[in-house]
């Protein structure tokens, strides 16, 4: 899943276009769960035209899977840009001071 890509090390060692890759099967399982919920719900709710119903399920089914990818990429960039040395912090803790 896309949180153990973030903790496990995966985010700062492999490219943005791997990570997506693999985990768009992640990405597809979850939004499939996400359009049956919203389809039985709104079947279930009643006086919702069947059509309306497939659409609600597919915009679902895409927001579910953009989501998914999107907070890995946003994910990935944060420990990326945490696990980065710190060049303004390292100057600073190397230049000599001065004595009073």
């Amino acid at each position: 899943m896309c949180f153990g890509a973030l903790i496990d090390g995966d985010a700062t060692e492999k490219p943005l276009r791997e990570l997506l890759r693999d985990e768009t099967g992640s990405a597809l399982k979850n939004a499939g769960v996400t359009t049956v919920t919203v389809g039985l719900v709104l079947a279930l709710a009643g006086g919702v035209a069947l059509p309306l119903v497939a659409a609600a399920a597919a915009v679902a089914f895409l927001a579910g899977v953009l989501l998914h990818l999107a907070v890995l990429v946003v994910g990935a960039a944060v420990v990326r840009w945490r696990a980065r040395p710190d060049e303004q912090g390292m100057a600073d803790a190397t230049a000599p001071r001065a004595g009073p």
